[in-house]
Order: structure tokens, then sequence, then C-alpha cells
């Protein structure tokens, strides 16, 4: 019994390929190969089965394939990667300019007057009003400081990690 090859269009040639496997290549196909559909899951032809964990097939729903060989072995399987971000941020140097030469007035709070006892406030002002008095100026500078941030990781990140895709099903020769 031959099965006709119902598509035509662009992909014709690729499932052509396949219903010449399914008619002429009963030998070339063995119980245990995995290939990839692009059809409905409804339409998975008879003696074939999704790998969704059932009859006897691996559950490959939603996983990448990764050819087995020298890190893996047929069957194992692994959890999405993970990976951190280190950062590292230099050290900063800061230089903060002010305008130029300045002085500062007191605050009320610093000063008290007519003092009961007559003894003097601390503070020197040569006999003056403590209010009409301003710190000495100490010219022109500038303020320096350093920041330093230490080194963090920015956190895991175990989210989908994977190049553009287009979803197949898998199907199993049973």
């Amino acid at each position: 019994m031959e099965i006709s090859q119902p598509y035509k269009g662009a992909n014709a040639h690729l499932k052509t390929t396949y219903y010449e496997l399914l008619n002429y290549g009963n030998s070339a196909v063995m119980v245990g190969m995995i290939v990839m559909w692009s059809g409905a899951v409804a339409n998975i032809p008879t003696g074939w089965a999704l790998c969704d964990g059932n009859n006897g097939t691996p559950d490959l729903r939603d996983r990448f394939i990764v050819a087995a060989g020298n890190s893996y072995n047929p069957g194992n399987n692994g959890n999405p990667d993970t990976h951190q971000h280190a950062v590292n941020p230099p050290q900063t140097n800061l230089s903060i300019n002010n305008a130029g030469s300045h002085t500062h007035s007191f605050p009320s709070g610093w000063y008290k007057r007519n003092f009961s006892n007559g003894s003097k406030s601390g503070i020197d002002t040569n006999g003056n009003d403590i209010k009409k008095q301003n710190t000495q100026s100490s010219g022109s500078h500038a303020h320096s400081g350093t920041v330093n941030i230490a080194q963090f990781n920015s956190g895991s990140s175990s989210g989908p990690n994977r190049p553009k895709w287009y979803a197949l099903c898998l199907i199993m020769k049973v």
C-alpha cells in the first residue's frame, strides 16, 4: 500500500522525503529512531509516537536536543543553564571644588549673651557681638574623597537562553 503525498507548495520536497521513507524505507527506519515532524500532533502517522514520555518514548517536549558523545550519554538530560555576571566597578576618586575662599557665620545656637555671672561664652570675639563674627577664611580649596564599591555578582538567571527557534514535534518509531 502506497501512502500518497498530500502536501504541495514550498515545503513539499521535505515532506516527500518523509513519505518516501514511509513507503519504501521500512528497512531504513528502525524502532527507536526519532525524527522531527512538522505536522499536527493529531496527524502523527501510525507506527510513530510523540516523544512525550508515553508509549516508551522519552519526554522531549520543550527541550533542546544535545548530541551524545564525550560529555553526554544517550538518555542524559539537564536543566537550563544558569549564569552570573560579575560586576567589578572601578575605584572612583571625587574632587569637589567650591567657588573660592569663603567664611561661615556662627549659628545663633552657638552663643549666649548676658551671662549673669560674668563668665565668657568660650569664643574669643575680642569683645564684639558674636552674631557679627565669621570664621577665618581658609582660602580657595577643594575637598577630595574616594568611593570604593566592592565587586558583586548580579545574581543567577535561569530563564531561557537560546537562539531563535522553530517548534517541531519529535516522534519516535514504535
